[in-house]
């Protein structure tokens, strides 16, 4: 499988977990857009090697943003949660999602 192939049945999934999630289809591009701004962040890193600290680190940054209201905020974190999700990362259970969304 080609590399782009790989990429599109990511995104594919990725598109699947947020309509289980009962996302709106106008927000799926921008969801879609926060975890590309992750992943630009972290292009060394695999998704499975992120840590806790890495992820609070991200977060950190995103709160100290002065560029993003606080519902962008919470919609790039619920765009990582679901990140996670689709990968079916053990981070996924690891990290409290709801204490991120509510220091926004």
């Amino acid at each position: 499988m080609s590399k782009e192939d790989h990429e599109k049945r990511f995104w594919d999934n990725y598109l699947v977990v947020l309509s289980d999630n009962n996302i709106k289809p106008a927000l799926l591009p921008w969801y879609a857009r926060h975890c590309e701004a992750f992943i630009r962040c972290y292009k060394e890193t695999r998704f499975k090697q992120h840590t806790r600290d890495s992820i609070a680190d991200y977060f950190s940054s995103l709160l100290h943003d002065g560029n993003k209201e606080a519902w962008q905020q919470r919609q790039a974190i619920d765009a990582l949660k679901f990140l996670f999700k689709t990968i079916r990362a053990p981070l996924y259970r690891e990290i409290d999602w709801k204490y991120w969304k509510s220091s926004c």
